[in-house]
């Protein structure tokens, strides 16, 4: 929109950064605008970011030197609250009376919610899929070890850190593992690298499950000669339908309608490439829900979701009784979902009373009320991975079932 007065994509980037990383202090108190001649106002870049990415803990070997516990459970939106004045850190999504309310305004968009999931499900499938993350904690690891043993020896008569030990804070555990020797005080730096890879894992899971899933591509990408057959697969979640075009337009319109031009699919898609035509596919779901920042009032079922943030994750994950430990070697595969494999538990409208602190955040969004799409596009001359394939194919002609 040439009439918007924001360079959209960069508060978009700027907001996934600081909610990936649940900087309890984003926008708030740790904000940078600028507006260059010519350009539009523009959000970043993230600084200040002491208070995320799994600060506190529990106990007196718990501490950070930030002691704030509000960022540890990576399972949360924010740490749940009924009451609009408490600073339970920012809420991304919507208003409270201990931060901006620019980010309600515009998530109550749907076109710049549905910019906010196609652009982090683009990033997941490259420079933050799981390989990729798990490598930039490695290679800062790398550049710091040797100053971080100096440091610790220098500090640890002072400091308790690095932390060691089962730490619990908001239903999330983990076990840092025994306390260093070679110190007076605290653990090991392997313990808080292993801390911070199993977090950032159980970030995305946790972003990841909140959203409709991507369509899957298998069987071609690029350019495909004819004859090549590809399938197309549907979120796993129940009820999700694909809705496809072959003439390179988007089946989502913008405000959230479908496109006329729009084709249907219930399962997988089967497309036999004949002539040339431009496949854009998302999946559709009218029975999606996001967590949302509503909090438990008063004689409520919280499993009826009227929480948001709620203290549960969506997929499983560890907890008091179950923690993860820094012997555990986080899966490099990307398919392997991080935690326990129980069902998703995601938040319906809420009830009547129940105080919303988030009126818009992923519930199934709006424009057309309760309902989600995800994106697949062919692209020509695209190399993008199969499943998540930006392909261009002759036109391709639905099979039977």
């Amino acid at each position: 929109d040439r009439s918007h007065p924001l360079r959209v994509d960069s508060w978009i980037d700027h907001h996934l950064v600081s909610t990936l990383c649940f900087n309890v202090d984003a926008f708030r108190l740790h904000s940078f605008l600028f507006k260059d001649r010519g350009r539009r106002l523009e959000l970043g870049p993230p600084w200040d970011c002491d208070r995320g990415l799994g600060s506190g803990g529990s106990g007196f070997n718990s501490s950070t030197p930030q002691a704030d516990n509000r960022p540890f459970n990576p399972r949360q939106w924010r740490v749940p609250t009924t009451d609009r004045a408490a600073d339970a850190g920012t809420d991304f999504f919507g208003s409270s009376s201990v931060g901006v309310n620019w980010w309600d305004r515009l998530f109550r968009d749907p076109d710049f919610w549905q910019r906010w999931i196609d652009r982090y499900q683009a990033l997941r499938r490259q420079a933050w899929n799981n390989d990729a993350m798990l490598d930039t904690v490695e290679r800062f690891q790398k550049e710091i070890t040797q100053a971080q043993g100096r440091d610790q020896q220098r500090w640890s008569t002072n400091f308790n850190w690095p932390r060691f030990g089962l730490q619990t804070v908001n239903g999330y555990a983990f076990d840092f593992g025994p306390r260093n020797p070679a110190f007076a005080n605290g653990g090991s730096f392997e313990g808080e690298v292993a801390f911070q890879k199993r977090w950032l894992l159980d970030r995305f899971d946790f972003i990841d499950t909140n959203l409709l899933a991507m369509p899957r591509f298998t069987g071609g990408s690029g350019l495909v000669p004819a004859g090549t057959v590809i399938t197309v697969s549907p979120a796993s979640e129940p009820g999700t339908l694909l809705l496809y075009t072959l003439d390179d337009t988007d089946p989502r319109l913008p405000g959230g309608g479908i496109s006329p031009a729009a084709r249907t699919k219930q399962g997988d898609l089967t497309l036999s490439v004949s002539t040339n035509m431009g496949l854009v596919v998302r999946c559709y779901n009218s029975n999606h829900f996001n967590l949302t920042n509503v909090a438990i009032a008063p004689g409520v079922d919280p499993d009826r979701g009227s929480r948001g943030p709620p203290d549960q994750p969506s997929r499983g994950g560890p907890g008091p009784a179950s923690p993860h430990r820094a012997t555990d070697l986080p899966s490099r595969d990307p398919e392997v979902p991080i935690g326990e494999p129980v069902s998703p538990r995601r938040a319906g409208p809420p009830p009547p009373g129940a105080p919303n602190l988030s009126p818009f955040l992923p519930q199934r969004w709006g424009g057309i009320p309760q309902r989600q799409f995800q994106k697949e596009k062919a692209r020509p001359n695209s190399a993008a991975a199969s499943h998540a394939a930006n392909s261009h194919c002759p036109h391709s002609v639905p099979q039977a079932g």
